[in-house]
């Protein structure tokens, strides 16, 4: 059964849909407003899905996926709000699975409180992450591994424009992160802010600033200090050079205040068919059973498009190291290709392929992982599609017997937007 936490995010998004759509038609004039509903009906067959080593199960499961999208913007505030929730039955097991219906809000609305100086921005997302961020089990499961969050983000802010070129923003976020999990660490955070763009020339412009957060949670509390600087030029048209540079300072209670250098540098060249991106960074993410995490991320992506064919390729590695005393805890190297076709104008063959390499330094560990999808999809109407997909998964390790596993799924689904 889905927690009321969800019920009530939901109901909320429900009512809300329904008084803008309401309010929508008498406040047409200078407005703009869409809502699309849509569903869709599967049938999956799985061979392992409690990913076991040995004696696998393997069962049938049932899916139905109701969901809404709503974009309204006005005068006062724009929202955008997508909400979906997968009700996944198993023939077999379904006394024994929990978790494993898939809920999904996005709720983003902002609002102009003055329309050139307040602002407040207000952020909503409840969905399935992973326990262990190094290692994305919501590709492979529906609940294994993992669990529902929901993070939610208030944040009031002014802005000031002492030049023509130059803009000022001050502001408070909260940020309240929630997980379902009892093991899962919850937390809030409270950050003040300010930082300034002055832009250099149409091409160029120049940020700063600084951050202060405090941070709540049932392990142990802590502040945290941020500056940053940073450019961001096209050198060719539609081609960015980005680059930000700061330090962090974390305080806790009776410890050594800690400094960090961080840092995020992207790079985007577009050619006629074709995107390369390069990315690095130095970052602090959310770490459900550790509250925080450092990466370091290293990261190429080639993306083409012609007129018929689209495809993605993206090589990585990703280091995570404790934030306190820098250590490198665990580190994962990554493939990935997809390809889609459209054979004709009706149906379309899509292949994805990922591999992926995990080491924890800790348990002095090692685990593969390979991931292989093939899928068709069909448009037999124009709001109506037929889809049929395979993942073929297999997991290796040396020294972690329950991450010998292989998985099979078979998938055919009906989906209709209205």
């Amino acid at each position: 059964m889905l927690i009321s936490r969800c019920g009530a995010l939901i109901s909320i998004a429900v009512i809300t849909l329904g008084a803008m759509w309401i309010m929508a038609p008498n406040d047409a004039e200078g407005s703009e407003f869409r809502i699309q509903s849509g569903i869709v009906i599967g049938e999956e067959y799985n061979d392992n899905i409690f990913l076991s080593p040995q004696d696998m199960s393997s069962d049938f499961i049932s899916r139905i996926v109701p969901s809404i999208k709503f974009l309204y913007k006005a005068p006062l505030w724009d929202w955008d709000v997508s909400a979906s929730y997968e009700y996944r039955y198993y023939s077999r097991f379904h006394d024994y699975v929990t978790n494993s219906d898939i809920p999904n809000l996005n709720l983003a609305n902002h609002t102009r409180i003055n329309d050139e100086y307040i602002f407040l921005d207000v952020k909503d997302t409840y969905s399935k992450t992973s326990l262990d961020p190094t290692r994305n089990f919501t590709q492979e499961s529906a609940f294994v591994n993992q669990t529902d969050t929901n993070v939610l983000t208030v944040d009031p802010y002014f802005i000031m424009r002492p030049t023509s070129r130059m803009t000022v923003t001050t502001g408070y976020t909260y940020l309240n992160t929630w997980y379902k999990d009892p093991k899962a660490i919850d937390q809030t955070t409270n950050t003040v802010y300010t930082g300034f763009q002055q832009e250099m020339s149409q091409r160029s412009n120049i940020t700063a600033g600084i951050r202060h957060t405090e941070n709540t949670n049932r392990i142990q509390d802590y502040t945290q200090d941020d500056v940053y600087l940073g450019q961001h030029y096209e050198y060719v048209e539609n081609s960015i050079l980005s680059v930000t540079i700061g330090n962090t300072w974390f305080h806790r209670k009776a410890a050594e205040r800690i400094s960090q250098v961080t840092w995020d540098v992207s790079l985007i060249h577009r050619y006629s068919t074709m995107t390369v991106s390069y990315e690095t960074g130095l970052r602090f993410i959310p770490d459900p059973q550790k509250v925080s995490t450092r990466e370091d991320r290293y990261q190429v992506t080639v993306k083409r498009d012609v007129e018929r064919t689209a495809l993605g390729l993206s090589g990585g590695i990703f280091e995570y190291r404790n934030i306190i005393n820098k250590h490198l805890e665990n580190s994962t190297y990554l493939v990935a290709g997809t390809l889609s076709h459209a054979i004709t104008t009706k149906l379309k063959i899509i292949l994805n392929l990922e591999a992926d390499w995990y080491k924890n330094y800790f348990a002095y560990t090692k685990t593969e992982r390979r991931l292989t999808g093939a899928g068709f999809e069909y448009l037999a109407a124009e709001n109506i599609t037929a889809a049929f997909s395979y993942q073929y998964t297999n997991a290796y390790s040396p020294d972690v017997y329950s991450n010998n596993y292989f998985n099979n799924r078979y998938s055919v689904e009906l989906r209709m937007v209205f």
